[in-house]
């Protein structure tokens, strides 16, 4: 073997060593393999897999779906380099195109309206928003983070075709898509977008405000909340967890085994990188617990969770679901993987949060009647 080629996977191996075999950062080890069989959830979707009425939303949904072409590999190589060459308001040219297309058929087709919210730090802050006329319920989402991979606020565009009688808000983080700041800054301190959409909202109109994230977005809405609590501002009325996590280090470590990506799997694998982040980051990441915060929330939680996700194993999902002590449903979906519940099984992912929504009185009998026989 060629000296260079030797001295590459040697450094190569090194470098991906697992963080819990040295430094500071120790990380919580699981198996990843779960066992739900003693679990009892309150709800359960995907029993029979996807049902015709599954297929026919899902083709509602399209339009605003990231669109995903194939490409010849050399010609995948070459974009990936380009990709990290160039630079656009949504981080790459393939992104800034496909976000685009999604945004331009977001306000075209579904009448949305891109508006720019303001922190208490004075940053500016990009928002998607669907406003339906005699909303009953308004619904704030957040994205999950993960460096430049961060997804923005088009990602969550398919949820206004899946809940076309409600009022819904997505955002970019701070750093991200078309908000003003530095992503490598990108840490807890976030918090202050939610609260800057929270507040527009509660303003824009007196309907019940729920607050949903994605993975770390998860997360961050129980940070944001406990914050907003102990500052005495707007919270939302109730909170959607999906893939949630115990510990930001537990899911970091998990992904890392179960990344297929080899350039994701290498940054999260670097202990170095990792404290870098955390150290120019405005709030460390690192203590965003969950299985801590839940202790201390005194509003609704809907915990929703594929078994099939491996980047954010069920098990933690139910951990923190166990040790909940509010007014709570889990959903458990037999398929979707990490955060795509909506994708695979969108009728019965979107009746079963009517199901919450009219188990916490947010909407009444005949409301949950009507919405759940809609495609």
């Amino acid at each position: 073997m060629p000296k260079k080629i030797f001295l590459f996977f040697l450094f190569f191996t090194i470098t991906t060593y697992n963080l819990s075999s040295s430094g500071s950062l120790n990380y919580k080890s699981k198996n990843a393999s779960v066992v739900i069989s003693n679990f009892s959830a309150e709800i359960v979707i995907g029993e029979d897999g996807q049902t015709e009425k599954d297929l026919q939303m899902l083709e509602k949904m399209l339009p605003l779906l990231y669109e995903k072409k194939k490409k010849k590999k050399k010609r995948q190589i070459r974009a990936n380099i380009l990709d990290r060459i160039k630079k656009t308001p949504y981080g790459s040219p393939k992104q800034d195109s496909r976000n685009q297309k999604v945004l331009k058929r977001a306000i075209e087709t579904y009448g949305a309206k891109k508006i720019e919210l303001q922190t208490e730090d004075n940053l500016k802050i990009s928002a998607l928003f669907f406003k339906r006329e005699n909303a009953p319920i308004n619904i704030v989402l957040a994205t999950g983070f993960f460096d430049k991979y961060t997804p923005t606020k088009e990602w969550c565009a398919p949820f206004a075709a899946l809940y076309p009688n409600f009022n819904i808000i997505s955002f970019d983080w701070r750093g991200f898509g078309e908000s003003s700041g530095d992503p490598i800054r990108y840490g807890s301190n976030a918090y202050k977008d939610i609260h800057a959409v929270i507040d527009f909202i509660k303003k824009d109109n007196d309907k019940p405000v729920i607050l949903g994230g994605y993975c770390f977005g998860a997360a961050m809405c129980m940070h944001a909340t406990l914050k907003a609590m102990e500052e005495n501002k707007p919270i939302a009325d109730a909170l959607v967890l999906n893939s949630i996590f115990t510990t930001f280090l537990d899911m970091l470590s998990r992904s890392a085994e179960n990344e297929d990506n080899w350039f994701k799997r290498f940054l999260i694998n670097q202990k170095w990188y990792v404290n870098y982040r955390v150290r120019k980051s405005d709030g460390n990441i690192l203590e965003i617990k969950p299985i801590e915060m839940i202790d201390h929330l005194k509003i609704p939680c809907y915990f929703e969770h594929s078994q099939e996700d491996l980047f954010s194993p069920i098990d933690g999902g139910m951990e923190v679901y166990n040790k909940a002590e509010i007014p709570k449903i889990f959903m458990l979906s037999r398929i979707g993987g990490h955060v795509r519940t909506h994708t695979k099984l969108p009728f019965q992912h979107r009746n079963a949060f009517y199901q919450f929504l009219y188990e916490m009185n947010f909407i009444d009998n005949k409301s949950f009647e009507t919405l759940t026989l809609e495609i």
